[in-house]
């Protein structure tokens, strides 16, 4: 069994690196994926911690850039703009997506809104942002406030990804036409808001 848990461990940090840019976004270029793959390893990472099994050091350090991302991206209460496609995905709901879909009807959930899954990962690594009510199922402790080892930049950016945060403006070129470079409110460093953007190519000329 230990041999087994070891090749699979190795296969799921060679995964993350064929996956995840350096910079922490996912190669779909689409904040939905981001959010199923961000969850993905951290499952991972998750069951790693019970099994007592450590993963490398380049996994930690992938899957810690991966929540910056959501992060950076992310409104004060949790939201991601929409770019690029969406399948709703999730290895497993969360309180908070379990609260939407027993008090919102339909047209109002939104599968953006990971509070719970930024909250999973400011308890694993220490910083960030988010509820931390699923952490403690795992085991997780994490202060109730919002935790960042430095000093925020005022500028942020993901050029692997072909995205910055400026001044709480998001531009982007994500995917093959990488032409998207028009900015669109943020809510996470201006105000709250509604995201408006659905979709990454919305602004290609």
């Amino acid at each position: 069994m230990e041999q087994k848990r070891r090749h699979y461990r190795e296969r799921i940090e060679a995964t993350i690196v064929q996956q995840v840019y350096e910079d922490g976004g996912d190669y779909e270029a689409s904040t939905g994926y981001h959010v199923l793959v961000t969850q993905m390893f951290f499952s991972a990472l998750l069951l790693m911690r019970a099994s007592n099994d450590h993963p490398g050091s380049a996994f930690l350090e992938r899957a810690r850039r991966m929540n910056r991302v959501m992060a950076d991206l992310a409104s004060p209460s949790g939201e991601l703009p929409h770019l690029g496609d969406c399948d709703d995905g999730r290895v497993e709901l969360l309180l908070d997506d379990v609260q939407q879909m027993l008090m919102l009807p339909v047209p109002e959930r939104n599968s953006l809104r990971v509070s719970n899954l930024l909250g999973l990962g400011k308890c694993l690594f220490g910083e960030g942002s988010g509820s931390v009510e699923d952490a403690a199922w795992y085991g997780l402790s994490c202060p109730n406030r919002t935790c960042w080892p430095q000093p925020r930049s005022t500028e942020t950016q993901f050029a692997r990804s072909k995205f910055s945060l400026t001044l709480g403006l998001l531009c982007c070129g994500m995917g093959p036409l990488n032409c998207c470079s028009s900015p669109f409110q943020m809510a996470s460093r201006v105000k709250e808001a509604t995201p408006t953007m659905t979709n990454s190519a919305s602004f290609c000329a």
